[in-house]
């Protein structure tokens, strides 16, 4: 624990920043860390957190900008899943009708 420097911290931040990682994934990892750096503070192992330190910029989560499908689109998938069998027919009624977005 006591060998993460802020510079250790910084260093993997652009890593993950130069590979292209998303903003999100990124501040995920990130608090990931810090949280744990939090428990050693309190548990005393070490004395300050390098998550927290001045020179440390934390990543940004964005939230992506939704596109909601036109009427046309959203037809042609249920035709499309119609032919598949009957068993996924709700899946766009429940989608469209509750805001869902893929992967929910």
């Amino acid at each position: 624990m006591g060998r993460i420097l802020a510079s250790t911290v910084r260093d993997r931040v652009s890593e993950l920043e130069e590979r292209k990682y998303s903003d999100n994934y990124m501040a995920v990892l990130f608090d990931i860390v810090a949280s744990v750096m939090d428990t050693a503070v309190d548990d005393k192992l070490i004395r300050q957190n390098p998550c927290n330190a001045k020179t440390v910029r934390r990543p940004v989560r964005r939230s992506p900008k939704v596109v909601v499908w036109a009427d046309d689109r959203v037809t042609a998938v249920r035709r499309g899943l119609s032919s598949v069998g009957e068993r996924y027919s709700i899946v766009i009624p429940v989608g469209v009708g509750l805001g869902l977005q893929q992967g929910e």
